[in-house]
């Protein structure tokens, strides 16, 4: 399961193509990448965003099985509120700043902000270390965000 799903999502099938907030990647299908997550658990996981979109990827973790998620949000108050929502799921929250941080120590990066502006660029994930070979070497990125209306 693990290597048809990775050549899948390396090789960028989209059911939706729309805005990004990372600028190189597409929408593919967020249930499948779940039960990837659970298939290499333990992956690290990181959620950018607290909101909806956030709840409810937390939700379907969380019944994979996924216990521990890393939040990244511009405020601790709504991060520390999906948190409390979740108590079977281990949080770690940081903010902002700390972005670049995040995304390299993460396996499974889910964008789910609703910033306009983009947070990662090509460049920044080219320099960074492989991920293990256990989670096939690559960070997995999947756009989850509802573009501002």
């Amino acid at each position: 399961m693990g290597d048809v799903l990775g050549q899948s999502f390396n090789d960028g099938v989209p059911i939706f193509r729309g805005p990004t907030i990372c600028g190189f990647i597409d929408r593919p299908l967020v249930a499948p990448l779940t039960l990837y997550v659970a298939h290499y658990h333990p992956c690290s996981v990181l959620i950018i965003g607290a909101g909806k979109m956030s709840t409810l990827l937390v939700k379907h973790l969380a019944s994979k099985g996924c216990k521990e998620v890393t939040v990244l949000n511009r405020s601790m108050p709504r991060a520390e509120a999906l948190a409390a929502e979740f108590p079977e799921v281990k949080f770690n929250i940081h903010l902002m700043p700390n972005l670049m941080k995040c995304v390299e120590a993460a396996d499974v990066i889910f964008a789910a902000s609703g910033s306009e502006e983009l947070l990662i660029h090509k460049a920044d994930i080219e320099a960074m270390a492989p991920r293990p070979a256990v989670v096939g070497g690559v960070r997995r990125f999947v756009d989850i965000s509802v573009p501002p209306r």
